[in-house]
């Protein structure tokens, strides 16, 4: 049976060891370097952009599937922002690309993505209940760490899941279409050829009115959801920032540097969250009444914590609208 996706090319090395892709008149475009900011146009901003997430993804393969554990958690980390800065990036410039071109690229990302974040939430999560065990008395440690066995379990399951794909030529078709991406990237020809300096304001100030929108929106106390929401317009808003940021220069990367501070404080309340779920599920399937208590005391916990970061972003999100310099968007 044919694949969806595999129209889109076979694995190819192109730029996979230089790291150097050419714009349509040869010139160099890998990442960092670009003409000077009134000659760059739209289509080479785009492939300096997806440039850098490609050659990420691509570096990290190997590491993922390292049995140094060191290692392949890093690489895990990194090939996990990679996939979700190329479908951010895609998103980002869907005004001047070729959707029925971007979007199947980005449903394929969400598909790695997944599995890559599977394995990382784990990580994240097994972070989070080693630090809070370290602060038991030793008896509830001990306790502490059979629950964080039933954790390393789970991942081994997503991380086999996680192998299987990699290896799999649905995921080499992926990488093949992508570094074609690097190389022709299917942008509008009005669009393309148009200076991304002045493109790429019009593409950072959409994201923002939705993420400013989505917080003045937001009710005295509100959901996890709803803040979870906010986090990832904060996100989409600093990678469309840094998008920007090789045309634009420093107020596109001091502007990123605040919705960075945002995604962060809010991204750790999601991984409180997490914890929390998963805690919880725990608790339903747990027989030793040992376990069940320790893993009511991580909960609580984790929730005080959650209940801090509650109190303390919006600090964060009036510092980023207060020094939020308007002038280039």
């Amino acid at each position: 049976m044919a694949r969806p996706f595999g129209d889109l090319g076979e694995r190819e090395a192109y730029g996979a060891e230089t790291g150097e892709t050419a714009g349509g008149d040869g010139r160099d475009v890998s990442e960092g370097t670009v003409t000077p900011m009134h000659k760059t146009t739209t289509r080479e901003l785009v492939q300096v952009v997806l440039n850098g997430s490609v050659q990420r993804l691509i570096a990290n393969e190997s590491a993922v599937q390292s049995t140094d554990e060191t290692d392949e958690t890093d690489a895990v980390h990194d090939a996990r922002v990679a996939t979700r800065r190329l479908r951010s990036d895609l998103r980002t410039f869907r005004p001047v690309l070729d959707e029925s071109w971007s979007e199947p690229l980005r449903d394929e990302l969400r598909w790695v993505g997944r599995l890559l974040g599977n394995v990382r939430d784990a990580d994240v999560l097994r972070e989070l209940l080693e630090t809070r065990a370290d602060e038991l008395p030793p008896g509830e440690h001990a306790v502490a760490l059979r629950l964080v066995a039933r954790l390393r379990a789970e991942r081994a399951e997503d991380r086999e899941a996680l192998l299987e794909a990699l290896r799999s030529d649905r995921y080499s078709a992926l990488v093949g279409a992508l570094t074609a991406a690097v190389s022709d990237p299917h942008v509008q020809d009005g669009p393309g050829t148009r200076s991304a300096r002045k493109v790429a304001p019009g593409l950072v100030r959409q994201p923002w009115r939705r993420l400013r929108k989505a917080v003045r929106s937001l009710p005295g106390t509100p959901t996890d959801q709803e803040l979870h929401t906010v986090r990832k317009r904060a996100k989409s808003v600093r990678y469309a920032a840094e998008a920007a940021a090789p045309v634009i220069g420093k107020p596109a990367r001091r502007f990123a540097k605040r919705m960075e501070d945002i995604q962060e404080i809010l991204g750790t309340h999601q991984d409180l969250v997490v914890a929390d779920m998963w805690l919880v599920d725990v608790l339903r399937d747990i027989d030793a009444s040992d376990e069940a208590f320790v893993a009511g005391k991580l909960d609580g916990l984790l929730n005080l914590e959650r209940e801090r970061i509650r109190s303390e972003w919006p600090d964060t999100w009036r510092a980023a609208e207060r020094h939020h310099d308007h002038g280039w968007f």
